[in-house]
């Protein structure tokens, strides 16, 4: 049997850093749907429709969400389905790795320092304490001249189970900071 469906339409939403740690309410506008009308057989340019999207605390970019039947319908064909994508813009001081927030610290530690501590700012614009050693890189196993110090729970919020409210903690920020040689 012939698939008589058409693919779906796809319509990219942008949303922050921040709106996908704290979760929030996105609008979708579809512009182009075309229709076929079957009394008049004629193709009709549908006016635009804007489709609610509530995306959930700790979301990842590129999350779809499907809605059936709301997409074009070309000639002889059913009405295909919308898909909505989350993209995410970048953020001035935070790479997202799964749930943990990556930045990079500016000034270099000496590499006589055996332990590396800064406060390091928040995504909810706090301030959290990162540590970390640099015992790796003074002993001659990491010769990288990077070293890491974490801020543990600070980064973005681990995604809910379907059914459930609660969020099950929060990843970390990871602090790349330099090895002065």
């Amino acid at each position: 049997m012939r698939d008589t469906r058409p693919a779906p339409d796809r319509v990219d939403v942008a949303v922050t850093l921040e709106e996908l740690a704290e979760g929030c309410v996105k609008l979708a506008r579809f512009e182009k749907r075309r229709v076929w009308d079957y009394q008049t057989r004629v193709e009709k340019l549908q006016p635009p429709s804007t489709h609610r999207v509530r995306v959930r605390p700790g979301e990842l970019e590129g999350a779809t969400y499907w809605i059936k039947g709301a997409g074009s319908q070309p000639r002889g064909k059913a009405k295909g389905d919308l898909v909505i994508v989350l993209k995410q813009e970048p953020h001035p001081t935070f790479e997202r790795m799964g749930d943990d927030l990556w930045m990079t610290h500016d000034a270099p530690t000496p590499p006589n320092q055996l332990f590396f501590c800064a406060l390091v700012p928040t995504l909810g614009g706090g301030v959290a304490l990162a540590t970390g050693t640099t015992l790796d890189a003074v002993l001659g196993y990491d010769r990288s001249g990077v070293g890491e110090a974490i801020a543990a729970g600070w980064g973005m919020p681990r995604r809910a189970l379907d059914g459930d409210d609660e969020s099950p903690g929060c990843g970390d920020i990871v602090v790349k900071f330099a090895i002065a040689p």
